[in-house]
């Protein structure tokens, strides 16, 4: 990235520049501190606490890697919703882990990601700004750059990306619309289930969740959820808190109840982080799922 310091900016600290101007996260600017050519000034390197002056050009090299070595790339049918040079937005199936973890090195999003660019001779570092439980399907939103990434971040716990996800319930509420609020957090003796308390006072990270049904038939609903917050596992524990858990969900509610857990990250909205465009991105329902929304509510997705 090449950015000219405005006359405003002059006799500001390299430091103040980079991250006020230019959002770099802290992790980000001390990445670039430790290299010698992580910030250049007209071609030169600085001190971070150095001023830079009006006019003076301030080269910052926001991507030094190059690969992820222990990514091994597997052939999954990953697709690709949308890509430009800063993010991506992929397409994870139902059944697969969003990134490896220690007892699952194989067979998940970032590895089906990693062939996609093996195959086309590119370099590629897997970096989610959004993830999906296994059981869940959808759009998942990853950044190629650390610089993208942390812009990225920022509006992520500023509650500027708005998620749209579709849910089919076992029960339906009793409203056409609604909010869940309250604190997550792990429920003593419950073997990692969380659950929704009424005030911070229980512990936990407060949760705020939207929706509005769809469709109705005799065993549950169809919901659009908003998700304001994001918690671990928010929208599961959320809609079980009032009595409507997601159908299939064999952790929060009845896994004998659908062929899967009937949970789709369907949308996206936010601001492009480095031209301002305003990003709209729409994940339509594998054939499995959408098969089963027609059969029991009649909509079309």
């Amino acid at each position: 990235m090449l950015y000219t310091v405005e006359k405003d900016q002059d006799g500001v600290r390299l430091r103040t520049l980079l991250s006020r101007r230019l959002h770099c996260s802290a992790e980000l600017l001390k990445e670039l501190k430790r290299s010698e050519t992580g910030v250049l000034v007209d071609g030169k390197p600085r001190f971070m606490r150095d001023p830079v002056r009006a006019g003076e050009r301030v080269f910052v090299d926001c991507d030094r890697e190059t690969k992820n070595a222990d990514l091994l790339p597997d052939d999954l049918g990953i697709r690709i919703l949308y890509e430009d040079g800063a993010l991506l937005l992929f397409e994870k199936p139902a059944g697969i882990p969003t990134h490896p973890s220690r007892g699952h090195p194989r067979g998940t999003l970032a590895n089906g990601a990693a062939f996609l660019f093996a195959a086309r001779g590119e370099p590629f570092v897997f970096r989610p700004i959004t993830r999906l439980d296994t059981d869940v399907s959808g759009a998942v939103l990853c950044a190629k750059t650390k610089y993208a990434a942390s812009l990225l971040s920022s509006r992520i716990a500023a509650g500027q990306i708005e998620k749209t996800y579709l849910a089919v319930t076992d029960g339906a509420p009793e409203n056409d619309a609604g909010r869940i609020e309250g604190t997550i957090r792990r429920a003593e003796g419950e073997g990692g289930i969380r659950r929704v308390f009424s005030s911070s006072a229980d512990g936990g990270r407060y949760a705020r969740t939207d929706y509005k049904v769809l469709a109705r038939d005799g065993r549950g609903a169809l919901l659009c959820v908003f998700p304001r917050t994001g918690r671990t596992h928010q929208i599961r524990v959320s809609l079980a808190a009032i009595g409507c858990p997601i159908a299939g969900d064999g952790f929060y509610g009845n896994g004998n109840t659908a062929s899967r857990c009937m949970l789709h990250a369907y949308g996206i909205r936010f601001s492009h982080p480095l031209t301002g465009e305003e990003i709209a991105a729409v994940c339509p329902p594998e054939k499995r799922l959408a098969k089963e929304i027609q059969e029991r509510f009649g909509i079309v997705l």
